[in-house]
């Protein structure tokens, strides 16, 4: 009986800690809903192409930044649709909805994709950086700071 005991407080322990870890992984890096306006800015400065591929890239990087567990199959924060839609003028929510679902699926099935997303986010956190704009949450650790050295993604 006291081997079942520990048992369940061991549980209860590895319970704790995976709570823990999780609320540190799906931290927003960012709740200032006006700043998605600038980062669609900035974007556009990285991504030349003006097409229906990189607004869902665009909307990739904003749930990244503001409701990482949509990437996950939660529900987007609360905001984050409706600032989109404003941002992209052309989409409505519904379309937004959907391209959720669909960058989340391309993150995990196309490497290219993937790659590319990467290289377009360490570029707008990098002029995040730049403007002074804080990070924490999980895109703090997107970067490994060495000495004498630019910012650089961490392996």
């Amino acid at each position: 009986m006291l081997e079942y005991i520990q048992e369940l407080k061991d549980l209860l322990e590895e319970e704790e800690d995976l709570k823990k870890r999780f609320r540190e992984k799906t931290t927003h890096t960012l709740s200032d809903f006006t700043l998605i306006e600038k980062l669609y800015e900035w974007f556009n400065e990285i991504v030349e192409e003006r097409d229906a591929e990189s607004r869902r890239k665009f909307i990739f990087i904003v749930l990244y930044l503001y409701s990482p567990t949509t990437l996950v199959g939660n529900k987007t924060r609360r905001g984050v649709r409706e600032e989109l839609t404003r941002v992209l003028d052309e989409c409505t929510a519904t379309r937004i909805s959907h391209h959720c679902t669909e960058v989340a699926l391309h993150y995990r099935c196309y490497k290219s994709f993937r790659i590319e997303m990467e290289q377009i986010l360490k570029e707008l956190l990098d002029k995040m950086k730049i403007h002074g704009i804080s990070l924490h949450g999980h895109a703090q650790y997107m970067y490994k700071e060495e000495p004498g050295q630019a910012y650089l993604p961490s392996a």
